[in-house]
């Protein structure tokens, strides 16, 4: 079985409601949508990539 990037972020990140979640390198950004259900309304996410 294959893991997408994302999936292992989520596995090993250990996320926790009203957390605050900075995504590196974030691509399209889907990561930090999921990083941001994660943490809630309470928590904070924020993404940046380098591709145009």
């Amino acid at each position: 079985m294959y893991a997408t990037l994302v999936e292992l972020e989520k596995a090993f990140a250990e996320m926790a409601p009203s957390e605050t979640v900075l995504d590196l390198g974030s691509g399209a950004g889907f990561g930090c949508f999921l990083a941001a259900q994660e943490v809630g309304p309470d928590g904070e996410t924020s993404f940046t990539s380098i591709t145009s």
